[in-house]
């Protein structure tokens, strides 16, 4: 008897993956944030632009699952890395800029990070205002757990926005 012989006579409905390529979905290089304007998924059509710099194995995990948590994927968003945006290049509704340096690489601001976290930010994009939420980059979230809570607080903070 085949394992699924055996969860179907205990009543367990069986489910088969039919696209063998839906792990191999997303573009985004497995370690690293993208290094150039490098688009994910069907940017044209997606809500969100998440602007972070390159990951580390566990960084890149981490990442998966903060987009998890918000119900999204790599495949729904647009992913840039700071060091290569144009802001004609953003194509979300909302931007979620990760990373205590992106409050003066994309908005120009000299505050403290801590000071501009927690708050919707504009950035001019074509004539109009695109809101940004700047938070903790994944690998700092490992290293500093506790900044997690803030920032599934600017998460909440950037979906609202959506």
């Amino acid at each position: 008897m085949s394992q699924i012989d055996y969860l179907n006579a205990m009543g367990i409905s069986t489910w088969v993956v039919k696209d063998e390529d839906l792990a191999s979905n997303r573009e985004l290089t497995h370690g690293s944030a993208p290094t150039s304007m490098q688009q994910v998924g069907n940017h044209e059509s997606s809500m969100w632009t998440f602007v972070v710099d390159e990951l580390t194995d566990t960084g890149n995990i981490l990442f998966d699952k903060i987009l998890a948590s918000l119900m999204l994927s790599c495949a729904t968003v647009q992913v840039v890395s700071s060091s290569k945006v144009q802001i004609e290049g953003v194509k979300g509704q909302v931007v979620v800029a990760m990373g205590a340096t992106l409050g003066k690489t994309l908005l120009g601001l000299s505050e403290p990070f801590n000071e501009l976290r927690g708050a919707v930010h504009s950035l001019e994009q074509s004539g109009n205002e695109v809101p940004v939420v700047l938070t903790y980059h994944p690998d700092h979230l490992l290293k500093n757990p506790l900044d997690k809570i803030k920032t599934w607080q600017d998460l909440i903070l950037a979906r609202s926005l959506v």
